[in-house]
């Protein structure tokens, strides 16, 4: 496995891995398993978070592109602003349900409002 990164959070770990997989890139994700039982206090530095890798030399520049695409996807959501359409609160471009009310946001969202 050549190791791509570490991170802590094992659900963007998991997305990371999906996406670069929906591409033809297999990879494999080494202390996921270990990290999630034990819990982050007992693996509080770096060198114990999940580590997200490819299985292929080959496919190692492709899959740090991908990684850094996502990444600039990312900062540019997170960086914008949406307000809520029901209270007009606003929030983090990267939400999908409002901090405040809890209706629906992003432009994928049918209802706006899931309390109805």
């Amino acid at each position: 496995m050549i190791e791509l990164l570490r991170e802590p959070d094992t659900a963007r770990m998991g997305l990371l891995r999906s996406i670069l997989e929906s591409r033809g890139i297999p990879t494999s994700i080494r202390h996921e398993r270990e990290y999630d039982v034990l819990g982050s206090s007992r693996f509080d530095l770096p060198k114990y978070w999940p580590a997200l890798g490819i299985l292929r030399e080959e496919d190692h520049a492709t899959a740090l592109a991908i990684l850094a695409e996502v990444a600039t996807i990312d900062e540019a959501r997170s960086a914008e602003e949406i307000s809520c359409p029901a209270c007009g609160e606003s929030n983090p471009g990267n939400f999908e349900i409002c901090w405040d009310c809890g209706t629906g946001i992003s432009p994928d969202s049918e209802d706006p409002d899931p309390r109805k």
